[in-house]
């Protein structure tokens, strides 16, 4: 099951979409919904996900599905003649979240909020010792 429907695609684009594509919509919103949960990090399926955080899964899917929609080949510049187009090299094309995507995914997971600070070595007995609140006997022996 996706996070989003072909209905909701076609309402997002404003076209209404012929049988085979309805169906071609169905498998690209189970991709895109496979994505991500791999991105998040998630082993449940989409219909195990909270009730709140619906909206914002359905949000980012029928955006990347969108994306995609309109530009199924991820072309990002095209020259015919004397016409050209470019698309500016922030913009996403294809299947791949976009920064702002991927953190939207990193909170609704809530990964967004936590990091981990890699501690190096160096800590001495005189870190730990002002680290202790308590006396442990023969602590003084051991530095």
């Amino acid at each position: 099951m996706a996070f989003a429907t072909p209905t909701e695609l076609s309402g997002r684009l404003a076209v209404a979409f012929t049988p085979e594509e309805t169906a071609r919509a169905a498998v690209l919103l189970d991709e895109v919904s496979a994505l991500m949960l791999l991105e998040m990090d998630w082993a449940a399926e989409p219909e195990e996900v909270d009730e709140p955080r619906w909206p914002l899964l359905r949000m980012v899917a029928l955006g990347v599905a969108a994306r995609w929609w309109s530009n199924p080949l991820a072309i990002a510049s095209e020259v015919i003649g004397d016409y050209s187009y470019r698309l500016d090299r922030s913009q996403m094309t294809g299947l791949d979240f976009s920064e702002s995507e991927r953190k939207l995914l990193r909170r609704i997971s809530g990964r967004g909020a936590i990091t981990s600070v890699r501690v190096v070595s160096g800590i001495t007995s005189d870190d730990q010792a002002a680290w202790s609140p308590y006396s442990y006997p023969g602590w003084s022996d051991y530095r």
